[in-house]
Parts: C-alpha cells; structure tokens; sequence
C-alpha cells in the first residue's frame, strides 16, 4: 500500500505540470498563432516552453551577478569607510 501511494505522491507534480502546460497553452496560443499567422504545432509549442525555460534561467543568473556585483560594491565601501577613515 505504502509503495502504491508512494508512486502516486510522486506522480501528482507531473499531473500538476502538465495541467498547468496546457492552461498556459491556452492563454498564450491565441497570441503566438496571431504572429505566426497559422496555428501552433506541438514542436513549436515545446520549443516555446524551451525556450521559456532557458530564458527563466539565463533571467536567474543575470540576478545573481547582479546581487554579487553588488555585494563587492558594499564591501569596497565598507573596506574604504574601515580603512580610510580617520582616528578622532
């Protein structure tokens, strides 16, 4: 019974994705075929996700260079507030 619900438990998220594909699909084919001019295929529209996916992750670690590039930017300040200020 455990090994049954088991599967089941780790089936749900897929259910869960794939419901959530095909509201997606919904919401924007109308746009996408708007600029295609024709209906959208299966490929195109997993391209799309793929692509969608990757921009997320390219989005992802944009943000992380950025919160890093900061992060040096206050410690340089730090360094020179500690380093260059005078004793009174």
């Amino acid at each position: 019974m455990n090994n049954w619900q088991d599967s089941v438990n780790e089936f749900i998220p897929v259910l869960v994705f794939i419901g959530m594909c095909d509201t997606l699909r919904r919401l924007l084919a109308p746009e996408l075929e708007k600029k295609l001019g024709r209906k959208l295929a299966d490929w195109e529209w997993q391209y799309y996700l793929h692509e969608g996916f990757r921009k997320a992750e390219v989005d992802l670690q944009q943000e992380k260079a950025n919160r890093r590039s900061q992060r040096l930017a206050d410690m340089e300040i730090i360094h020179d507030f500690v380093w260059n200020a005078r004793c009174a």
